[in-house]
């Protein structure tokens, strides 16, 4: 009897083991399926761009094709596989260029008997931009929201450049956030340009804050630069482009007038503050290096700005030259200094016998007045 209840159990037991595993194993070889933003409702304003991944990851193969979604408008769509960990992750990415009204609704993501879903809400913007003029003694930027959705409010709570408070930025008093929408830059500058963000606080959605940017824009200027860089034969040479304003454009770099090319061999280049290219890197200089480089930024309306410096490459050895001329400078006083001293000893060897014999020739003279008188 006691035998009979202890297979039982072991049987039981072994049962309940199998039921785990086989479960545990279904979860890891069970697909998951999910769309970022990784939100239910997504407030979107209206004539920006939005873009919804809809991906899984498995390590089951199977058809990208059964990756779909299902949307109130016309949209465009494209699909993308990527591997990684033996494992396949699909992406059907859905873009919206210019969002309006006409695409608030439920966007679905079916793969196979899976289904997942966000809900896009539409919000209007009323934005004032600015450019920076020199001069100016202030500039105003403003951010109000309009909620088309009425389970949508919200307030507005601080004003950020870049993610970043604007306590942090130079001299903060000159930013005077009005606590509505509107901020205030007195004696504004080039380096004040950029993106700023109105940050709002909102409710009825996942996501509890909605940022809407303000550019406030600025055309590019080149900073000063040395005039001219002494570099030695081998060594490598790294010029930089200091450039200030926004949107951040391309850096151009060219030598006697004429564009340089990128060869990764010998010029390379790297982005600076934002600014692509605006680090000019040449390894192991030689003569031909040698020449004016010119920083350019330009904007879309063909307006740029400049600055040269001037590169010479030196002989390696050249810092030998000087200890030579010395040593040679040495060398010749020494053998003046040696020979004038040998003259000198020369003179004092000879003079004593040219006194004997004047001596003796005035002692003859004196003897032959003598002998006259007597």
């Amino acid at each position: 009897m006691v035998d009979n209840q202890s297979t039982t159990m072991g049987v039981v037991a072994a049962l309940l083991v199998i039921f785990v595993a086989g479960a545990f194993c279904q979860v890891l070889t069970t697909p998951d399926l999910r769309i970022t933003p990784s939100v239910r409702r997504l407030l979107v304003g209206v004539g920006n761009k939005q873009v919804l991944d809809c991906f899984i990851t498995t390590s089951q193969p199977g058809s990208p094709s059964d990756l779909k979604w299902e949307v109130p408008s016309s949209t465009v769509t494209y699909l993308r596989m990527t591997k990684t960990d033996n494992k396949l992750t699909y992406h059907h990415y859905l873009t919206i260029d210019s969002f309006t009204s006409d695409y608030v609704g439920i966007y679905k993501c079916k793969y196979e008997q899976m289904e997942t879903a966000i809900t896009l809400v539409t919000i209007e913007e009323h934005k004032t931009e600015n450019e920076f003029v020199f001069g100016n003694k202030s500039v105003t930027l403003e951010c109000t929201l309009d909620f088309t959705d009425s389970s949508t409010q919200g307030t507005f709570h601080e004003w950020l450049k870049e993610n970043s408070s604007l306590s942090l930025l130079k001299k903060p008093e000159r930013f005077n956030d009005l606590k509505n929408g509107t901020l205030i830059i007195t004696d504004p500058t080039r380096a004040d340009s950029g993106p700023y963000v109105a940050r709002y606080n909102v409710s009825g959605v996942d996501l509890k804050t909605y940022d809407c940017e303000v550019v406030y824009r600025a055309s590019p200027l080149v900073l000063d630069m040395s005039r001219s860089k002494n570099i030695v034969k081998g060594d490598d040479l790294r010029l930089e482009c200091l450039v200030k304003g926004y949107p951040r454009t391309n850096v151009t770099w060219k030598k006697n007038d004429i564009d340089m090319k990128v060869d990764l061999m010998h010029v390379s280049m790297e982005d600076l503050n934002g600014f692509k290219n605006a680090v000019l890197l040449i390894s192991s200089v030689t003569y031909e290096d040698e020449g004016v480089y010119t920083c350019v930024a330009k904007v879309p309306t063909d307006e740029k700005t400049t600055k040269s410096i001037i590169v010479r490459v030196k002989d390696p050895l050249q810092w030998l030259w000087p200890i030579i001329g010395i040593l040679c400078e040495l060398i010749a006083l020494t053998l003046i200094i040696f020979t004038c001293g040998k003259i000198k000893k020369d003179d004092s060897i000879t003079k004593p016998a040219d006194e004997r014999e004047g001596l003796l020739r005035q002692g003859s003279a004196r003897n032959r007045e003598h002998d006259k008188h007597a």
